[in-house]
């Protein structure tokens, strides 16, 4: 064969077998990094358990979510605890909850939520049940004997007739929750579960755009604590109630701590009223429903 010819049959074959040479293979970019961690606190009185997973974080990271949160339960601890006398509500009882008083903006907020819910329920829902609790009288006087009042610019509250003590229970307990999602989602977009004892959850599955705030009340809550009729202090009940109030992810802390109370408001005001109207955020459940709610993926 001629040179020529050769060369010419060179980049003739050369030309076709272009089309089959091997393409670089596409190398899949690396899986996200998870983690998954549990871990445990005790406020009001309660064992919380905590079940997170989301985006890597490190260790040091971890601690100081779990610090942010022990900081949290403390303020609350320390601002509606019926048990510790080192408490602001302690120290407003000992005071005189007839005299004006001035409080802590998160009191202040719990009063409010807790004067909303007594009148929402027609009085089934009364944190002056805590004189019933701590056997200060025989019957609650009701919320509706609660007053504010601006004394020389300043924010002041008083009560007609001393109800002694108040319990806000799991009112202060679903707000706290509310405050509790938020610390988690700043430190990232986590699936997460808390349960406060097992009466009070929070739940964030794999459904992210809601959170679902779970009540549990029963007679007989964790063994131990009873839940009275404020009508009928004497009354013996029978009945539980589950409920789950869904709210959308993206709300302010306030929204949050409204909706976390108001779960617990409405699943106590339903033992005693069947025909209590809920609002749509709001509905009754079984126990099969919070297992489904609370049944998501814990490994990364």
């Amino acid at each position: 064969m001629p040179k020529r010819a050769f060369h010419h049959f060179l980049l003739v074959f050369c030309h076709g077998c272009a089309s089959y040479a091997p393409q670089p293979k596409t190398i899949p970019p690396p899986a996200q990094q998870k983690s998954s961690f549990n871990f445990q606190q005790i406020s009001m009185g309660t064992l919380w358990n905590f079940k997170i997973i989301g985006p890597a974080l490190s260790l040091a990271s971890q601690q100081n979510m779990q610090e942010d949160i022990a900081q949290k339960l403390l303020q609350y601890d320390l601002c509606f605890s019926d048990w510790s006398e080192e408490s602001e509500l302690r120290r407003l009882e000992q005071n005189g909850l007839e005299k004006w008083s001035k409080s802590s903006a998160l009191f202040e907020e719990g009063l409010s939520l807790a004067h909303a819910a007594y009148q929402q329920t027609q009085g089934y829902f009364d944190v002056t049940i805590g004189a019933v609790l701590w056997k200060e009288r025989h019957r609650p006087i009701g919320m509706n004997h609660l007053e504010f009042s601006n004394r020389n610019g300043v924010r002041h509250f008083r009560f007609h007739t001393n109800p002694k003590r108040l319990s806000f229970g799991g009112l202060a307990k679903g707000m706290v929750l509310g405050d509790l999602a938020n610390i988690i989602l700043t430190y990232g977009d986590f699936l997460f579960m808390i349960d406060a004892g097992g009466g009070n959850l929070l739940v964030r599955n794999v459904q992210k755009t809601n959170l679902h705030f779970i009540s549990q009340s029963s007679p007989l809550q964790n063994g131990r604590q009873h839940i009275f009729n404020p009508k009928n202090p004497k009354q013996a009940l029978s009945k539980s109630a589950r409920l789950v109030c869904q709210v959308e992810t993206k709300q302010s802390a306030e929204i949050l701590r409204y909706w976390g109370a108001f779960s617990d408001v409405y699943s106590k005001a339903l033992i005693f009223n069947a025909q209590f109207e809920l609002p749509q955020e709001c509905r009754p459940i079984n126990e099969t429903e919070v297992a489904e709610l609370t049944d998501f993926p814990m490994k990364p």
